[in-house]
């Protein structure tokens, strides 16, 4: 998430602390902003990690919800997609992911992005 200043990070992550203020300032952008969609890595508790969330305060289901209100807003369709297209999405791009997680983030959302688009390309060739 970028905007006019710099990105809050936390290992290697927008902090959720100013988020809301980000997604506003997106829509303040105007001129030479364009988005027809919002693809969003869907997230959910597995069960052998749920004793680690004791008391997590569940900051990716915030984020999510973040965003799909922005979307809602600004009346853009939201795309969940599961983390298992990231391989899929690494063949098609040959993006290299960062082995170290905290580095990640940012490639996974890009490995999303591919495969939006493929998979949407060819949705649109099917239907032609």
């Amino acid at each position: 998430m970028y905007d006019r200043m710099e990105p809050t990070e936390v290992n290697g992550q927008v902090a959720l602390e100013g988020l809301p203020e980000r997604l506003y300032s997106l829509s303040e952008l105007g001129v030479g902003f364009s988005c027809n969609v919002v693809v969003i890595e869907d997230f959910a508790l597995l069960g052998g990690k749920a004793l680690a969330q004791i008391g997590s305060k569940f900051e990716t289901c915030q984020a999510i919800g973040m965003f799909k209100l922005w979307a809602y807003g600004h009346g853009l369709p939201v795309v969940m997609q599961p983390p298992g297209i990231k391989p899929i999405a690494t063949k098609w791009s040959h993006i290299k992911v960062p082995s170290n997680h905290r580095l990640s983030h940012r490639f996974d959302a890009a490995l999303h992005a591919v495969y939006y688009q493929v998979a949407s390309a060819g949705e649109q060739s099917v239907r032609e």
